[in-house]
């Protein structure tokens, strides 16, 4: 999801996401520390006193609708091949 989310914002929120997850991953928290660094940097060279408003779990939400569609979809597929089957063997 990193990789594919478009604003800085998503991406400060699928790292702080996959910390939430995975407080051991070294890599997102490295990445995420360099990202607050160069965030901090650029605000007060812009002169800008608060962060913006964080969005959390943007991400995380999207992909746990997509995996709920994910298995709907295989479930109806499932409920198709029993009914196919049923039919082949008349039992229906």
């Amino acid at each position: 999801m990193l990789e594919v989310v478009e604003t800085n914002d998503d991406r400060r929120v699928c790292l702080e996401n996959i910390l939430a997850i995975n407080p051991n991953n070294e890599l997102a928290a490295r990445q995420l520390h360099t990202f607050n660094v160069i965030t901090a940097q650029r605000r007060r060279s812009n002169g800008l006193a608060q962060p913006p408003r964080k969005r959390r779990f943007g991400p995380i939400l999207f992909m746990v609708k997509f995996l709920l569609m994910l298995i709907g979809a295989i479930v109806l597929l499932l409920i198709g091949l029993l009914i196919s089957v049923a039919i082949q063997n008349g039992v229906l």
